[in-house]
């Protein structure tokens, strides 16, 4: 998309269509509104990444950088001592499981919980 509003492509009809289609490949896809407004638009295949190792330890870091986050939190455990509970939390979509799996190994453990 910035390609495209770089190269000033999002002031033709053509290339403001290309916007809203890559728009609605993305992971939630288009609001209501954008849906209404655009009915007719057809989402961007998305390449299915297959390599899924880690190249090194910058290149992960700098992607829990984005989307990782640390959490503290303070749970009453026996004998009116308070816990720390530390946790390290990591979110993709499912399509993404075989490169959360392989983030997973690389660290030696932990858990992959799948919501919805």
């Amino acid at each position: 998309m910035v390609e495209l509003i770089n190269n000033g492509e999002h002031l033709t009809t053509q290339g403001f269509t290309k916007i809203i289609s890559l728009r609605a490949s993305m992971n939630k896809g288009l609001n209501e509104e954008l849906s209404k407004a655009f009915p007719n638009t057809i989402p961007v295949n998305r390449p299915l990444v297959e390599n899924t190792l880690i190249p090194d330890p910058h290149w992960l870091a700098g992607f829990i950088e984005g989307d990782g986050c640390f959490n503290c939190q303070l749970k009453k455990g026996g004998n009116g001592r308070t816990l720390v509970v530390l946790r390290f939390m990591l979110s993709q979509h499912t399509r993404d499981i075989e490169l959360m799996k392989s983030i997973n190994e690389y660290f030696g453990g932990g858990s992959l919980n799948k919501d919805g």
